[in-house]
């Protein structure tokens, strides 16, 4: 996270999607830069962890969206209506369909932070490691027409480890187009 923010917001909603990893509040202060302590704060738990586990079984995600709906409904859109000044600070391991889900959720125009967990560490925070290069991005090859072609897109997106081109390939055999986003020198951290 950022420590010199442009515009130092009014409060913090820290917003939690556990499955993997739960957050506690001592991880969060830890995680949060000075500059942001002593801002007011508001906690929300999006819990669907056991509809999660069910959905990476039976491939079936719908009974945990509908759910993650229903909470930042019910739990995250009343304090964003109240408090539209806060910036929302994001720590989560959920599956990427719920983590995608909860991006179209919090929609557009809003800053948000996600603070990652350093898989070494076992930490909550934006750690550097001695020696190790900042992450950065590698030339992405975009393509230089647009096709107006009905099918399906292929987006790898590389950041712990390469996406194995010949994987998608075998779920999606005849993509209308491949793109790469990937870090010059994928880690886990």
């Amino acid at each position: 996270m950022n420590d010199t923010l442009e515009t130092q917001p009014r409060g913090l909603i820290l917003l939690s999607q556990p499955w993997q990893l739960r957050v506690t509040p001592e991880d969060v202060v830890q995680a949060l830069p000075d500059a942001l302590k002593a801002l007011p704060r508001l906690t929300v738990e999006l819990d669907v962890v056991d509809l999660a586990g069910q959905a990476i079984h039976t491939h079936d995600f719908g009974p945990a969206q509908r759910a993650l709906v229903e909470q930042v409904r019910d739990k995250l859109a009343p304090l964003r209506e109240r408090h539209p000044d806060y910036r929302i600070v994001y720590f989560g391991s959920a599956p990427v369909p719920l983590t995608v889900e909860l991006g179209f959720l919090l929609e557009t125009w809003q800053q948000i932070e996600v603070v990652p967990h350093h898989h070494a560490r076992r930490a909550w925070g934006w750690l550097s490691d001695p020696g190790q290069e900042p992450a950065r991005l590698a030339a992405t090859a975009w393509p230089d027409y647009k096709d107006r072609t009905p099918g399906e897109a292929v987006v790898r997106v590389s950041t712990s480890h390469l996406v194995d081109p010949q994987v998608t390939r075998r779920a999606v055999p005849d993509p209308v187009v491949e793109i790469d986003i990937a870090l010059a020198h994928p880690s886990e951290d």
